[in-house]
């Protein structure tokens, strides 16, 4: 074949070449820069926050923790010593405190019956610290009649005495027998040491704390058992000592009669 002839494949196959050649060029020219277009595709910017989440952050622990409360102590009980002449009327006027809130602070039956040097608790604010109370397996007796009404307290070296057996309660019955000792005289007495005794031998001694106020006050003394107070005393008899027609006498602590009545 003459190179005339040739000329033509020779112009075909060099294009061709350079086409391919330009293709591969393109080709491998793309795939270098492809991550890198392949990257920000992938970094599309958040241009809003969707109004229906709401996100909420965690709640922490308060890092300070409140200190306890102080605790309060509580009120120191009000005491009042009895003075000479002063009534329980009067040291209720004194604290504003209602005679009935001081008796029942400080076991009293009667609101006359104190003396001087007493100490009294005054529930001032409804304060009352109860004292122990011992349990007594016996159940206490009733008092029959209603003791004379006393006066205000006298200190004991001043005015006469005047004791007498005033009434007799409940004879032959255990449960609420008793003798109502009074000092209707203006001087109190105090009968510590004092003994009641009947006919037949039976004597009761009067313990600590007896005292017998002027103007009437006086003091039961029941033949059976109970809890003692600064009104009634008790024998602790397991039977009736009295019998109509007996003698009581009463002796002072130095042995010398006092009293005599006889049991109607």
């Amino acid at each position: 074949m003459s190179f005339r002839r040739m000329l033509p494949f020779l112009i075909l196959n060099i294009v061709v070449s350079a086409l391919v050649m330009l293709g591969i060029l393109y080709w491998w020219g793309q795939r270098n820069i492809q991550p890198t277009e392949g990257l920000a595709a992938v970094e599309v910017p958040i241009t809003g926050i969707d109004p229906g989440v709401v996100e909420l952050a965690p709640t922490l622990p308060p890092t300070d923790t409140p200190p306890p409360p102080t605790p309060t102590s509580p009120p120191e009980p009000t005491y009042h010593t009895v003075q000479a002449g002063e009534s329980l009327s009067t040291i209720s006027s004194i604290y504003g405190v209602s005679m009935q809130e001081i008796m029942d602070a400080n076991g009293l039956l009667n609101e006359n019956f104190i003396q001087a040097g007493q100490d009294l608790l005054i529930p001032i604010g409804g304060v009352v610290i109860p004292e122990p109370v011992e349990e007594v397996e016996n159940v206490t007796a009733t008092p029959i009649g209603v003791p004379p009404t006393p006066i205000p307290t006298v200190p004991l070296s001043e005015g006469e005495a005047d004791l007498t057996v005033s009434s007799f309660n409940g004879i032959g019955e255990i449960s609420a027998e008793n003798i109502l000792i009074v000092n209707n005289g203006s001087r109190s007495v105090e009968i510590t040491g004092w003994t009641v005794r009947d006919s037949g031998g039976t004597v009761y001694t009067f313990g600590q704390g007896a005292t017998l106020f002027g103007g009437g006050a006086g003091i039961q003394l029941f033949s059976g058992t109970g809890e003692d107070t600064t009104t009634s005393r008790y024998w602790g008899q397991a039977g009736s000592v009295w019998q109509s027609g007996e003698i009581v006498q009463i002796y002072d602590a130095e042995g010398t009669l006092q009293i005599t009545a006889t049991v109607p």
